[in-house]
């Protein structure tokens, strides 16, 4: 039992405590309605806001404008765009605001409860309105009888084209036709003036007014196999006739008595009846015409071309030899007698033309690195046929050939790094000049001795170096491809200056022999090049008689990157009255080696000659040295792979081993190798003439087998 005075003390601590509990909770609620009150106020007091950068902005008529502005970013709010004029000035849910035409316009955007508004002047400034037509190009117009014209004007403004045209037509003829909503109706033959007077979003004025002048004509129609054949295509071999019908129609009615006939020599070509045409076998072209008379008495004519294409075969035999630089073939074959007629067309396999002239082909791409194997289509007047050829780009079987060969220096052109301080004379500058690239061969044989080769350059005196970066950008100078000889021999050869060739660069020579060669040369005496820049010599024999010139080198001037494999070279010459001189160069440039002329070498290169490979002097005494080869003793400067004897019976008792020399085009039977075809014999020709038709009116159906 609580004691009466703790039950009074029980009762004041729990009324205080609810005291207490009663007003937390009045204070928490007040608060928070103070809070809520105090959200309410802030947000009753935040206004909707938005402003347009721009108050006033002028544009001309077809300018477009995005409005832009600066705005409080409420998510519940989206824009809203107006105009006070759309006929002055456009806006869409975008803000894009587009100028129609002249006046002033409010645009109004509004975002909530705010908006703003900025005034658009619409106007044509300088610019002229024109008028123009879609689909017309020209002022004078042609409509059938039983046609229709339609005009869709159309206005250039300001660089923009607008179709929003209003136009009123006047004809100068009524009688010719009407013209209703912009579709002009024929109503008999004749012309008239249309006169065009437009307006284009309150524009008018002289630059929107245009006349035009339509002539109306009888529609007739002139037609071949139910409008099916614009031009008919025959072939020589073709057996059938080609039915052929002919219409024509006025205005959409037949129109009967028709006449056909051939044209433009028609008769040389195909066969006409009146129904159908048949080829008579030659290639060409010609035309049918079909005339008829219409109802006002006028006689049409239209005309339908005839094409005779040859019909292509395929001939069965493979066609070897051919010389691309000559168009022709080595030996007895020929286009003409293939064809048994006159070479007219020739195309490659793919179609392209290639050139003809007098029964050649020219312009057919060979294999740079040996045997081509092409297929061409070559055309007479009467047949096709698809060859196959099997060539080269250049074969030589006469001494007049090797005038292919050669620099010529047909001109120059500077080269972009050529700077006039520096470089002297012609020095620096590109060689505009001839570049044989190809695989060239010797076919047989040759007794040269009544030939003289051309100077092969007239102004080759540029260092190796300078042609070497002058002329490899352009793929090089001279024989930059392959001169084959395939163990032959060419005999007596007498060359100019510079030599044969006049700059190897980057070519081969190979399988060949030169025998009883002289050198003619007025100034820079060598038998193959001047130069040999980076070349290849394989399996060559050279016997050189005589050399002249202020320079002279038995085999080339000089050279650089060159390789030797295989060789014999033989002048038997024992002094010299050139300043420089060699029984190989008369000047030789230092590469890297022990010796300082290592580079240019190879493997098994043999000089007979009394004379030092290499004997440079400059006129002056500035520079003088000697190189020779590698078995001559107390030589400062020597050739490696390189040995020289003074004399055959040298050579044969030196006992070397000749493994450089396993090439068919040698004789290794004896002490030394010697080249097997040195003494040939040349055969007499065979003079029996090919018989061949010639006569393009000829066809033999033999050629068919």
């Amino acid at each position: 039992m609580i004691k009466t005075k703790n039950k009074k003390l029980y009762i004041a601590i729990v009324f205080v405590a609810l005291a207490l509990l009663l007003g937390g909770v009045f204070i928490f609620l007040n608060a928070c309605k103070k809070d809520e009150e105090s959200e309410d106020s802030k947000t009753a007091t935040k206004p909707d806001y938005v402003a347009l950068n721009m108050k006033q902005y002028s544009m001309i008529i077809g300018d477009e404008l995005i409005l832009s502005m600066d705005y409080d970013l409420n998510s519940d709010l989206q824009f809203t765009y107006s105009s006070s004029n759309d006929s002055v000035a456009t806006v869409d849910e975008l803000g894009k605001v587009v100028a129609i035409g002249d006046g002033t316009a409010t645009i109004t955007v509004t975002y909530g409860d705010a908006s703003d508004s900025c005034e658009i002047t619409v106007g044509r400034g300088n610019a002229l309105a024109y008028l123009d037509f879609e689909q017309i190009s020209t002022d004078s117009l042609c409509v059938a009888l039983s046609e229709e014209l339609a005009f869709h004007p159309i206005v250039h403004f300001n660089g923009k084209t607008f179709d929003d045209v209003q136009a009123e037509y006047t004809l100068s003829n009524d009688r010719v036709g009407v013209i209703e909503n912009g579709v002009f109706t024929g109503s008999q033959l004749g012309k008239t003036d249309v006169y065009v007077s437009a307006t284009w979003r309150g524009v008018g004025g002289e630059t929107l007014t245009k006349m035009l002048t339509v002539e109306v004509v009888n529609d007739v129609q002139i037609f071949i196999n139910d409008g099916k054949e614009s031009e008919m295509v025959l072939y020589t071999l073709d057996r059938q006739a080609i039915p052929v019908t002919a219409a024509a129609t006025e205005n959409g009615a037949a129109i009967t008595n028709l006449e056909c006939d051939l044209v433009d020599g028609g008769d040389k070509y195909v066969d006409f009846d009146g129904d159908s045409i048949k080829t008579k076998g030659l290639a060409g072209e010609t035309a049918l015409a079909v005339r008829c008379v219409d109802s006002f008495g006028t006689t049409w004519e239209k005309r339908f071309r005839i094409t005779i294409k040859q019909t292509v075969l395929d001939y069965a035999e493979t066609l070897t030899g051919f010389s691309a630089i000559d168009g022709d073939f080595i030996g007895k074959t020929s286009f003409l007698k293939v064809l048994g007629g006159r070479l007219v067309k020739a195309e490659d396999a793919n179609g392209n033309p290639l050139t003809v002239d007098g029964n050649k082909v020219f312009g057919v791409e060979t294999n740079k690195k040996g045997l081509t194997q092409t297929q061409i289509i070559v055309y007479s007047a009467r047949l096709g046929y698809r060859v196959n050829l099997e060539g080269y780009t250049g074969i030589i079987d006469e001494a007049e050939d090797l005038k292919w060969f050669g620099v010529k220096n047909d001109g120059f052109a500077k080269h972009p790094e050529y700077n006039e301080e520096v470089d002297k004379y012609d020095r620096g500058y590109t060689f505009l000049a001839q570049r044989q690239d190809g695989y060239y061969i010797l076919a047989n044989d040759i007794d040269a001795s009544n030939y003289v080769q051309p100077n092969a350059g007239e102004s080759l005196t540029n260092s190796i170096s300078e042609i070497s970066k002058y002329t490899e950008s352009l793929g090089g100078i001279g024989l930059t491809g392959t001169f084959d000889g395939q163990g032959h021999t060419i005999r007596g050869l007498s060359v100019g200056r510079y030599g044969l060739f006049g700059i190897v660069f980057g070519g081969t020579l190979k399988n060949v022999a030169f025998t009883e060669v002289k050198s003619k040369a007025d100034k820079y005496g060598s038998v193959i090049a001047q130069w040999l820049i980076n070349a290849t010599l394989d399996n060559v024999y050279l016997n050189v008689s005589s050399i002249s010139g202020i320079s002279a080198g038995a085999l080339t001037g000089a050279m650089s990157g060159t390789s030797l494999r295989g060789c014999i070279i033989e002048y038997a010459a024992t002094t010299s009255n050139s300043a420089s001189y060699g029984s190989l160069t008369y000047m030789a440039y230092k590469e890297k080696g022990s010796s300082g002329y290592t580079a240019n070498v190879g493997n098994g290169v043999y000089v007979i000659s009394p004379l030092v490979c290499t004997n440079y002097e400059l006129s002056d005494n500035s520079k003088h040295y000697v190189v020779d080869a590698s078995n001559i003793k107390d030589t400062r400067f020597t050739y490696a792979g390189v040995k020289r004897y003074a004399t055959q019976s040298d050579f044969e008792n030196a006992a070397e081993n000749f493994v450089a020399f396993e090439n068919s085009c040698w004789d290794k039977s004896g002490a030394t190798p010697v080249w097997k075809t040195k003494d040939f014999v040349l055969e007499e020709e065979d003079e029996t003439d090919v018989e061949t038709d010639a006569s393009v009116g000829k066809f033999n159906p033999e050629w068919l087998l």
